[in-house]
């Protein structure tokens, strides 16, 4: 069986009824929030799973999204060593999951009964996490913000322990060491972000020097 590397990211549905009960246990519907799952230092929660498809990698990251192991594996945690995090409800029926590999990128609703295919939500669908009911956050919370005092979109002008910051979603990180990203080959930055051990290869042209 042939696989190839793909990467996962959950978007939770946030949806409610008129009294405002979950409403994404009736299944996604075009136009029902979204909110992309992050971790508790702002960088995205992109798994990066081996499969033989991007059905078979959407079946990885609601596996490690309800935080358990994947075959083979005692840890509930990506190629990457990347795990589902606490402070986050589990991944259930009506979210989507963005899988981009190979073929491009697509996008799989949870059903009962797997995996249907849905189209890209529109900007204005995807909400922030905080205060809805997928997570513990409150509005107030935010990644751990950082001053940059210079930017750069080589990776040539990175090097290990260099202190970075990510311009998007206003993190801190260390660098680890420089990549390739296993999907499209190009050249990233491997950064551990605050408070996590996970290395997640960013592209240069997102991160800026700290002091």
């Amino acid at each position: 069986m042939t696989t190839a590397t793909y990467r996962a990211t959950v978007l939770l549905n946030v949806a409610t009824d008129p009294r405002g009960r979950a409403a994404n246990f009736d299944g996604y519907r075009n136009g029902h929030p979204l909110g992309i799952a992050l971790a508790e230092d702002g960088a995205e929660v992109a798994f990066t799973v081996r499969a033989d498809s991007a059905e078979g990698a959407a079946d990885d990251a609601y596996i490690l999204g309800n935080r358990q192991p994947l075959p083979g594996r005692s840890a509930p945690v990506d190629d990457l060593g990347l795990s589902w995090p606490g402070d986050l409800r589990s991944v259930s029926v009506g979210d989507v999951v963005r899988v981009l590999g190979p073929q491009g990128s697509v996008h799989l609703a949870v059903t009962g009964a797997g995996f249907l295919p849905v189209d890209a939500p529109a900007p204005a669908d995807l909400v922030p996490l905080p205060g809805t009911r997928a997570t513990s956050r409150t509005r107030d919370w935010e990644p751990t913000p950082g001053q940059p005092n210079s930017e750069t979109g080589s990776t040539s002008a990175f090097a290990a322990g260099d202190g970075v910051y990510h311009r998007g979603k206003h993190c801190l990180g260390t660098v680890a060491g420089l990549g390739t990203d296993p999907i499209s080959g190009d050249a990233v930055v491997l950064v551990r972000w605050e408070g996590s051990q996970h290395k997640s290869p960013t592209a240069p042209e997102d991160l800026a020097y700290v002091d």
